[in-house]
């Protein structure tokens, strides 16, 4: 027993190395120079970021601008997907003309879900990314619902059908759908409504022929899936106490799925009774515990690596590879770093910047018709002032106060919810080689001040306050640097013109009600067999007839009279809220006569 024991043990060993061994090199220097500290970095870094991409209503506002352009985008792709839908449905071996409707069931809705749509995604603008999104499906059509229940219904007249059963899964809260027999039935059994391969094999074709890229099914592995950490997350945050660092958090969340997976219980948070662990078997939960527990011997530096991705480390890094970081020295490092990239994102986020162009041209389109109380949220959680405010706010979160005091008060209450923290005290983080890197010519820039003297600049330029009131003003400090140090000017041009192409990359305007009229003529000059046989060689000879036929008639009907551009209208000019989101994210202020979306502590000159 003791060899099998030291055998697993020396597995995990090495499975440890080869983990820490893919990281950088960075990474590995600054856990080792942190030592007990380093978990500091991933507390810090990455709650700023959580503070700044995971603002409640600019969120909501993205999902909404998302799914208003998926469903002009939709209008292109609706005629062949109608199209394979019905081809499918009349070859479909379990056909009965009693039962079922003439018409097979249409698609209503298609709407994101998964990581991507929730906030949790690793999603970098200009950079890979291992998130995707998932699609929720909605399907309506002429039929009734049967009553509930286990039981399958009694037959019913042809007159009365089509009725759907929603027969219950030995999963809770999952059911398959079934047509409701006649008495003029020859089958036996309900036939499926929509059986799983069939919408399988609907997805899978529309997308090879619709789109490009390669489609890879999923492999064998046994993974640590989303819905497990999402069940596991949003489980465990109604417990864990919001301020505690995210390391803490993330040990907590990895405690609770080991338990979970071991019992062999893992109840879904939306629905409990339905167990997410269900059809794993006791060796799949033992592996998936075994990449957990790997996982959380090795949290800190895999934390310290997300931070890479998206953060500078230079600043941490400095000094001699194996000099060893005090609590204190990392706590002040971390605080610069947050305040240079405060500085930094202030001026590439200014509102005058270039990039801002392709923004709105992405926006407006889709929020101002169809949500416009969101697309000011949308504007302010993507603004150079709420990633100041964020990165700041943090930055006074992990220096110690004693560090930074001297002898002026750094907190003033504005009402009752509202606390405004002085920034100045901050800029005495910053060193010489951190002005240098900002300013260029420190020197040449305070001169420029002095014989100018411009307005909102109360202070000496060298001075905590001066400093305060030129970095943190980004139209100020670019004209002192543009007439002060020409250099400065041509480098802030070429990461303006940088930041501007990373974002037409990846704002981009819906398409117009002519572009959609002009894409499915284009189609329709097509020749949609050829098409068909090219991008799903697989399809016999008849149904590349049927289906690219059906598809031609389905487009001509959308371009038919005013079709196209009440659906235009429909899909751009409105956004449901089918799930009533809005009176969660925007409220009313009795008080202050305006929307607002909640209070916040403010970080102020």
């Amino acid at each position: 027993m003791s060899n099998i024991l030291d055998a697993i043990s020396a597995l995990r060993l090495e499975q440890g190395r080869r983990l820490v061994g893919t990281l950088s090199p960075a990474v590995q220097q600054l856990v080792e120079r942190c030592g007990s500290a380093a978990h500091l970095v991933a507390d810090t870094l990455l709650v700023a970021l959580d503070l700044v991409d995971n603002h409640g209503p600019g969120r909501q506002a993205y999902i909404t601008g998302e799914e208003v352009g998926d469903a002009v985008t939709n209008l292109l792709r609706r005629p062949l997907l109608s199209a394979l839908a019905e081809v499918g449905a009349a070859a479909a071996a379990a056909r009965c003309r009693h039962c079922q409707p003439r018409q097979p069931l249409r698609l209503v809705t298609s709407n994101r879900s998964g990581s991507s749509a929730e906030g949790l995604a690793d999603l970098i603008i200009g950079e890979d990314s291992t998130s995707d999104y998932d699609i929720m499906l909605e399907f309506d059509g002429p039929f009734r619902w049967a009553p509930p229940g286990a039981e399958k219904p009694a037959d019913i007249e042809p007159r009365s059908a089509p009725q759907l059963w929603a027969r219950p899964t030995d999963n809770d809260g999952f059911v398959t759908l079934h047509w409701v027999r006649t008495d003029r039935c020859g089958h036996e059994e309900p036939l499926e409504a929509l059986p799983a391969d069939s919408v399988r094999r609907l997805m899978l074709d529309f997308c090879r022929a619709m789109m490009g890229g390669e489609i890879t099914p999923t492999g064998p592995a046994v993974n640590v899936k989303g819905l497990m950490l999402k069940t596991a997350d949003l489980t465990t945050s109604r417990t864990v106490d919001r301020g505690r660092a995210s390391q803490d958090g993330v040990h907590r969340l990895l405690d609770w799925l080991e338990r979970r997976l071991d019992d062999g219980v893992l109840p879904c948070f939306f629905y409990p009774d339905i167990n997410v662990a269900a059809e794993l078997t006791a060796d799949q939960r033992q592996a998936i515990i075994g990449s957990l527990r790997l996982v959380r011997e090795h949290l800190t530096p895999l934390l310290m690596a997300c931070c890479e991705k998206q953060w500078s480390l230079d600043t941490l890094l400095e000094g001699r590879p194996t000099e060893p970081l005090s609590e204190r020295q990392l706590r002040l490092r971390l605080g610069r770093t947050l305040l240079l990239e405060a500085v930094l994102d202030g001026i590439g986020f200014r509102p005058t910047a270039p990039c801002w162009e392709s923004w709105w041209s992405d926006a407006i389109p889709r929020l101002a018709r169809a949500a416009p109380r969101l697309l000011q949220w949308y504007h302010h959680m993507d603004s150079g002032t709420h990633w100041q405010q964020c990165l700041l706010l943090m930055a006074w979160s992990v220096v110690d106060p004693a560090d930074l005091a001297d002898g002026e008060p750094m907190t003033s209450p504005v009402g009752d919810v509202t606390v405004t923290l002085d920034v100045t005290p901050l800029t005495r983080l910053l060193t010489d080689s951190d002005l240098r890197r900002l300013l260029g010519e420190p020197a040449a820039v305070a001169a420029w001040c002095r014989r100018e003297r411009p307005a909102g600049l109360t202070a000496e330029p060298d001075t905590p306050r001066g400093r305060a009131e030129l970095l943190l003003r980004p139209e100020l400090l670019l004209r002192a640097l543009g007439e002060a140090v020409p250099l400065m000017k041509l480098v802030w041009g070429v990461m303006d013109r940088e930041m501007k192409e990373d974002w037409e990359g990846n704002y981009r305007p819906p398409a117009t009600y002519q572009q959609c009229r002009e894409e499915l003529k284009r189609i329709l000059s097509c020749d949609l067999q050829d098409w068909l046989r090219v991008k799903l060689p697989e399809m016999d000879g008849p149904t590349v007839v049927a289906t690219a036929g059906l598809w031609r008639r389905r487009t001509q009907q959308l371009l038919t009279g005013d079709r196209l551009r009440a659906a235009y209208d429909a899909a751009a000019g409105r956004w449901p809220d089918r799930w009533q989101l809005l009176q969660h994210y925007l409220a009313e202020d009795d008080e202050q006569g305006k929307t607002a979306a909640g209070a916040a502590a403010r970080v102020s000159l």
